[in-house]
Formats: C-alpha cells, structure tokens, sequence
C-alpha cells in the first residue's frame, strides 16, 4: 500500500529495505502510508522525476514533515491545571514542615550549590529498592558535568527546608523518542542535529519524567507533590501534553500511588528471568 500511495516508482527493492528498518524500529506502517499520499497531495501536479526516489525519502525521514497529526488516545496527559485535592496537600505540607521550592536558571549555580547534593539523594532515595546500585563519586562527577548543563532548568526543581538542606528533587525533560529515531540512533554526522531542536529549539509534546528522589523521612508525606505542584504549571506555560514516567517497580507502591492524581495508564511493562547455570 505504501508503494502504491508514493508518487514516485522507482528503487523499490531499496525502498523495501528502508521501509522494513523503519517498522524494526517502531515506526507505524499506518503512519508511513498516510505520510506517503500527504507527500503525494503536496507535490501534485509536479513531474515526479523532480520528487525524491521513496528510498531516499524514508531514508532522510522526509515522512515526518508529512506526518498526519492524529489525537492521542486519552493516557498520561497533563492535566490543564494542578488537581485541587494536589493544591490541598501541597500548601499542607509545605506549611507542616517549612518547605519551600527553590528553581534555577543557571547550570554553573545548580552544579556548585547542589550537584552533588542531588546525586547523593538520589543514592540516598533509591537505596532500598530492588537491583538499585549507588553512584559511586565518578559517576557522580561525570553526570554533574555532562548532564546538568543541557537540563532546561525549568523543567528541574529542588524542594528545600528552612536550612537550605534538599529533601526532594524531580528531574524532567523533553522527550528525544522521535528525535532518536530520526537520527536512527547515531549522533554522527548529522543526528546531533536532531537532538539539539528536541532539547533547545522545538521541543516536542512530550515529556520524560527521568527522576523524582525524596528524603527517606519526608517520604510518604505528600512532598512529591510539591514538585509536580511547581512542574505541572511549567509544562502547562510550556505547550506540552503529555509525560512518559521512567520504569518503575511494580512493587514501589509509594511510586505508584503518585500518579493516582492524574489520568494514566500503564502501556509497557518489562520482564527480567534470572537462571542459574551450574559450573560443569
């Protein structure tokens, strides 16, 4: 169907196998069809010898300029404004124990005063749970240097006590899913391109949640949701739609519970087996 809709009948066997690599990386045989007869509208008229060969064009992922916009099934959309009963609780806590959030706008400044700090309530947060292994101090380094500089600081906040001390930080940024399957997953020569418009210049409609970390003793207490009472209003002022949570373990009941605020569904699910092999 996809060859019929094309405009242009030529290197089919190559553009069988472009085609076949696209569905092998998760790119819908609905969307290709619907891009091709877009593409097929668009240049009517025009002599196709002028057109690009369909090899090349799924090559390049001309398709995605061509792509027809569908409305999403209704799943983990952000919510038009922040859930009253989350206000509720939110000032609740944050009166309770003098909480306040803390936001940055410079990278050098989030990196000095509280780079570390981040990561090693991370290692704090995580200890208890299941396969987790902590940063060890290069990893640490490594990530406060590589990482922090390309976050948009808008999308990252700190909640803090009245001591400055961090009890919780939420790590967010736009998603790079389509932006990675246009650079077919290379960032050489050019799929760097690809990520730095994700990242800095348009920003998709989606969002990945990378980490939410809370202090041991304030877990259960309702902190997370002075978080998402800061981020929900910067990805409402932002343009974006929806949030992909990172991999979660079933057995987190805390993790799980959060997102009873906000329509969800849970759309993958992943499996690990262990087998022991007996030394012969």
């Amino acid at each position: 169907e996809f060859w019929k809709a094309y405009p242009r009948k030529e290197h089919k066997a190559m553009a069988e196998q472009e085609y076949a690599k696209l569905i092998v990386q998760g790119i819908k045989e609905e969307m290709l069809i619907a891009s091709a007869k877009a593409y097929a509208r668009a240049k009517d008229g025009q002599d196709p010898k002028y057109l690009n060969c369909p090899d090349s064009w799924l090559q390049k992922c001309i398709y995605s300029d061509y792509e027809v916009k569908e409305e999403k099934p209704k799943g983990p959309q952000q919510p038009e404004e922040e859930p009253e009963k989350h206000k509720r609780i939110s000032a609740l806590v944050q009166q309770k124990y003098g909480l306040q959030i803390k936001k940055y706008k410079s990278a050098k400044k989030i990196a000095r005063e509280y780079g570390q700090k981040i990561f090693e309530l991370v290692n704090e947060a995580y200890a208890p749970l299941y396969g987790y292994s902590p940063l060890s101090q290069g990893q640490i380094d490594q990530y406060v240097k590589m990482y922090l500089p390309i976050l948009d600081l808008d999308l990252v906040t700190l909640v803090v006590d009245s001591q400055g001390e961090l009890i919780a930080v939420g790590v967010t940024m736009p998603s790079l899913s389509r932006a990675l399957q246009k650079a077919k997953g290379k960032m050489l020569p050019f799929g760097w391109i690809h990520m730095l418009k994700a990242l800095f210049l348009k920003h998709p409609d989606t969002l990945d949640l990378l980490l939410i970390a809370v202090k041991p003793e304030y877990q259960n207490k309702g902190v997370n949701g002075l978080l998402f009472s800061d981020l929900i209003r910067t990805y409402n002022a932002k343009g974006y739609k929806w949030a992909e949570s990172n991999p979660e373990l079933e057995v987190n009941e805390a993790v799980q519970r959060q997102w009873g605020y906000f329509e969800h569904i849970q759309h993958k699910r992943r499996r690990a087996y262990k087998k022991q092999i007996d030394n012969q």
